[in-house]
């Protein structure tokens, strides 16, 4: 599993009536965590995990308080760690480019 936090940018690029539309980029760091079961030796195994995200975004402005945003933002990893299983191989491999989606509801107050 991977868990961690971004931090970016999102520059405005085109906005019309209620739409608005982004190109955020960012870093993404947090860590990786393995865990190897079946194995005459089981254990768990956490490492540090940097990429770079680039996402564009779109934000719906539904009122004056409520927006909708989705996301799909690209992310390639900086290190590409093997985690790897003694006599048997290599088990995992993060992928050179990994995709995640979000959706969600802003709520502004004033």
């Amino acid at each position: 599993s991977i868990a961690g936090g971004s931090l970016g940018l999102c520059p405005l690029v085109a906005r019309t009536g209620s739409l608005d539309l982004a190109l955020c980029a960012g870093v993404f760091a947090g860590t990786l965590t393995a865990e190897g079961r079946g194995f005459p030796t089981n254990r768990a195994e956490t490492r540090p995990y940097l990429a770079l995200e680039a996402a564009p975004t779109a934000r719906w402005n539904l009122s004056r308080h409520v927006d909708l945003s989705a996301t799909v933002e690209a992310l390639v990893p900086l290190v590409r760690d093997q985690l790897v299983v003694a006599g048997v191989g290599e088990a995992f491999q993060p992928s050179a480019i990994g995709l995640r989606a979000t959706i969600g509801v802003g709520l502004h107050f004033e």
